[in-house]
């Protein structure tokens, strides 16, 4: 079973608090996420290969050791599971857990708040 947690992002401090908890929510922060100056992020349930927490936005680092190569991509909510860019024929989306279900090693190195250059070409 997942664990169910979720960080926050807040603009006008440029920060983001992983100890968010969303049932602990008060009239003053559904006001700032109502005015649109907070992000909610979700954990995925994975961790990357350090241990490190996969959340949504974070950007990551794909390693498929079969092919020798690194892509680096976003983890984004998508149809109902969180996804992540990775090369198949063309870029095309997969799960972040079939990745992880296909050996393809996953490293977090950034999140798209703090570090949005990295998704630059």
């Amino acid at each position: 079973m997942r664990e169910i947690k979720f960080r926050a992002w807040f603009k006008k401090q440029k920060k983001i608090s992983n100890s968010f908890r969303l049932e602990l929510m008060t009239d003053f922060m559904q006001g700032l996420i109502l005015q649109n100056d907070v992000e909610i992020m979700q954990y995925t349930g994975l961790k990357d290969k350090n241990g490190v927490e996969i959340y949504e936005g974070d950007i990551v680092k794909i390693i498929d050791e079969s092919e020798i190569e690194e892509h680096t991509s976003e983890i984004k909510w998508d149809g109902g599971a969180f996804m992540v860019k990775f090369p198949i024929d063309e870029y095309e989306y997969i799960t972040i857990g079939s990745a992880v279900g296909n050996d393809l090693i996953i490293e977090i190195i950034g999140n798209i708040y703090e570090n949005p250059e990295l998704l630059t070409p």
